[in-house]
């Protein structure tokens, strides 16, 4: 009975799927590139949906210093500046046993795209004591689609137009960090005692990122209509091409971060030293942000991470918590409930006897 009310009446006692591919890859000898060429094919036959990658080509470069000199060590930004390249291009197609290989495939159904991928880094150390490390990305994505989406008021609905030809939009990033480590160690001078010596290492940074507003209408990327209510409504235009990614709003922040690592030596007569070390925090972490960007609440909560072992580093402990620094404001509801919500105003933390 339940087979025949789960199974039989919905015709699915058989599911059948078929998968297959082929992957072809290649190394270069002397040269930073790998290629791989790949197909792909899925098919449902209960359903007859059919899904179809023809020949996908991925180019990958590793990194490269084009301004440094060989056998010598790197110095200064230039000559630490690295490069990675990533290329993608294919085709491919959501159909079904009807269409397969007919013209409503081929013209309506099949998708293809190109997406290029830059990736710079570089580094130096000031004053000898903090690595600064700055890193920008670049992505081109190239589509044979875009989409267009009006309000059809016979209908009520929103309804996507599928126009044909080549499309191309660009997005890049910024990011700067720069961190240091802070040592401390106390050696007990009493040789007997359990504890003999601590050590303490305290590592902050700070890190900016930028990206322009790229949802910003002057960039070209987003559209709009006019809904029901005559509100505009705005949207990614290019949503559906093959390697669209997400158009990302503006980046202005701001983060930081403390990480402590804290480390005792104890008398232990049964090691061969004479002593053990004892982590009594393998990591822990307090890190926040500031989106200089954001209408409100900019500061953004204070995240904390730890890790740390017991019983001779057979249990690892992971721990995590988060502060808001918020206030809290508290009223009463049209139904008179209390409720509470954020407000955009820092709150303090009062100690008392």
């Amino acid at each position: 009975q339940s087979v025949r009310n789960q199974y039989i009446n919905t015709g699915e006692v058989f599911t059948n799927n078929v998968n297959s591919s082929i992957n072809l890859t290649k190394n270069f000898e002397n040269a930073p590139f790998t290629a791989q060429l790949s197909m792909a094919h899925s098919q449902n036959y209960n359903s007859g949906d059919i899904n179809i990658t023809f020949p996908r080509l991925n180019v990958t470069m590793s990194r490269i210093f084009p301004f440094a000199k060989k056998n010598t060590p790197k110095e200064g930004l230039l000559q630490n500046l690295g490069l990675t390249y990533g290329f993608q291009a294919g085709n491919e197609v959501t159909t079904n046993d009807n269409d397969i290989f007919k013209d409503k495939m081929w013209k309506e159904q099949m998708r293809s795209g190109a997406n290029h991928k830059i990736g710079l880094q570089t580094g130096v150390t000031l004053a000898n004591y903090f690595p600064l490390t700055l890193s920008s990305d670049y992505n081109e994505v190239w589509g044979d689609n875009r989409t267009l989406k009006t309000y059809n008021p016979k209908n009520g609905k929103v309804e996507d137009t599928r126009l044909k030809g080549f499309n191309a939009y660009r997005t890049f990033n910024f990011s700067a960090n720069i961190s240091t480590n802070i040592y401390g160690t106390y050696i007990n001078p009493n040789k007997e005692a359990t504890i003999l010596g601590i050590q303490h290492v305290i590592s902050p940074s700070i890190g900016y990122a930028y990206s322009p507003d790229f949802q910003d209408p002057s960039w070209g990327y987003y559209k709009s209509y006019t809904d029901k209510n005559q509100e505009e409504q705005w949207y990614n235009q290019y949503q559906n091409m093959l390697y669209g990614v997400g158009i990302s709003p503006l980046t202005n922040s701001l983060n930081f971060g403390l990480s402590n690592n804290l480390e005792i030596k104890v008398k232990d007569s049964s090691d061969p030293k004479g002593f053990k070390k004892v982590k009594v925090f393998e990591t822990l972490r307090f890190s926040s942000g500031y989106n200089f960007s954001a209408k409100e609440f900019k500061l953004q909560p204070i995240q904390m991470q730890g890790m740390t072992s017991l019983f001779d580093r057979k249990v690892n402990v992971q721990f995590s918590g988060q502060v808001n620094p918020y206030k809290i404001r508290r009223y009463m509801d049209a139904g008179g409930k209390e409720q509470s919500e954020y407000i955009d105003e820092i709150g303090q933390i009062k100690f008392s006897n």
